[in-house]
């Protein structure tokens, strides 16, 4: 019968541990020497299994580094790659932080160095092995579920204590792009990331939401204001860098796929969009481009903003950006501002618009590849320039706003 309760002996040289890793990270290897010397890392009394001193120095040698300062996040990755990438260590560290969830704290009481720690665990659902064997392993099991079980624990308490502004996006990241799917109730973050994404004056709820569509679509789960959060969110993308943003637009290119999408939230959206493209840098422009793409074929009402020549400007667009998805008249406008791409300075994002264009009717793009800055540059270095005269007719020509083909 396998035991389910799970208890730590005291330390007994924790600061022999800790010394080795203020040594550096060649000294990791000699941590795991400790460790695997270990003849008898656990031992059952009665219904009751107790991890012996050896593995609770290196956990308390762990934590009393960690509290001392920062610790950098190639070290932690370091640390895990030697030490808690099996199944018996990792079981044996997240059950403590289970039990004592401050303990990687540092000494400004921030868990600043926790998190760090949590987003770069391996998942529990990998193919994890004991580093060491006893005989007392056979009651005490490190399966799969109870590796799963742990990890959400901990996962859900750390959550719910906070998490410090410098930590925010890769640990919605982590959250949102594998961390739900190791959870057996991912709905039990519900709070968490409506908490997140209805908090005013933050940017970081564009990422929350990636967590509540999947919520939506793998669980049922309710939030009747997804597309109006989603549009109020989208002008948060031009504050990050584009290889963060890219994940979130190959996601918002799913979401805006159905057709069963009100016109109204499309119109909308897509008007955002191609609003966000103006002033935008190149490298997000690149990846927003192939999504706008995408719904002109998926949506009607985008071929209709389309191919409408009026408005044709800014000073006579109906469009009101500041107004809810509701109340912004995106379908009495047009998609002007795809025709101001056509003079954009970069050649690249011209040719990539050319599908608005064409008299050709495009096909899906699921290329959501940004445009490197020093692609950018490379090309631009490269390219050869001719010298000429401010009114000659080729720049003049090349400045005639673009008439819209009828597809």
């Amino acid at each position: 019968m396998s035991i389910e309760k799970l208890s730590f002996d005291s330390a007994t040289d924790a600061n022999t541990i800790k010394e080795l890793l203020d040594g550096g990270e060649e000294n990791l290897s000699k941590v795991r020497e400790l460790v695997t010397k270990s003849t008898k890392p656990l031992r059952i009394v009665g219904t009751k299994a107790f991890v012996t001193p050896v593995i609770t120095n290196v956990l308390e040698g762990v934590v009393a580094f960690s509290k001392q300062s920062k610790v950098p996040e190639a070290c932690a990755r370091a640390i895990i790659s030697l030490l808690f990438k099996n199944a018996d260590l990792y079981v044996f560290f997240f059950t403590y932080l289970e039990l004592h969830p401050e303990a990687l704290d540092n000494a400004n009481a921030t868990t600043e160095n926790l998190w760090k720690f949590l987003i770069n665990m391996p998942s529990p659902k990998e193919h994890l092995y004991p580093l060491l064997y006893c005989k007392e392993y056979e009651k005490f099991e490190f399966t799969e579920s109870r590796r799963c079980a742990v990890f959400e624990k901990v996962w859900l308490k750390q959550l719910y204590r906070g998490i410090p502004q410098s930590m925010v996006v890769p640990v919605l990241r982590k959250l949102t792009s594998s961390v739900m799917a190791d959870f057996k109730e991912p709905e039990m973050l519900g709070d968490f990331l409506t908490a997140f994404i209805e908090r005013p004056g933050t940017n970081y709820g564009i990422f929350a939401l990636e967590g509540m569509a999947r919520l939506m679509l793998t669980r049922n789960f309710a939030y009747p204001h997804f597309f109006d959060t989603l549009y109020a969110k989208l002008p948060a993308l031009v504050t990050f860098p584009s290889f963060e943003a890219v994940e979130f637009v190959g996601n918002f290119d799913s979401y805006m796929s159905s057709t069963h999408i009100p016109a109204y939230i499309v119109a909308g959206v897509v008007k955002r969009v191609s609003r966000i493209c103006l002033t935008a840098s190149v490298d997000l422009i690149s990846v927003l481009l192939p999504s706008l793409r995408n719904m002109f074929i998926n949506h009607q009402v985008v071929q209709e903003l389309l191919h409408r020549e009026q408005p044709a400007s800014h000073e006579s667009d109906p469009y009101d950006e500041t107004a809810s998805l509701k109340d912004c008249r995106a379908m009495e406008s047009s998609l002007w501002e795809l025709s101001a791409l056509f003079r954009h300075w970069n050649t690249d994002i011209v040719s990539k618009v050319g599908w608005a264009d064409s008299k050709i009717h495009p096909i899906s793009d699921t290329n959501f590849k940004p445009l490197a800055t020093q692609d950018v540059f490379n090309r631009a270095y490269k390219r050869k320039t001719e010298n000429i005269a401010i009114a000659d007719p080729r720049l003049l020509a090349a400045a005639e706003p673009k008439k819209w083909a009828l597809l």
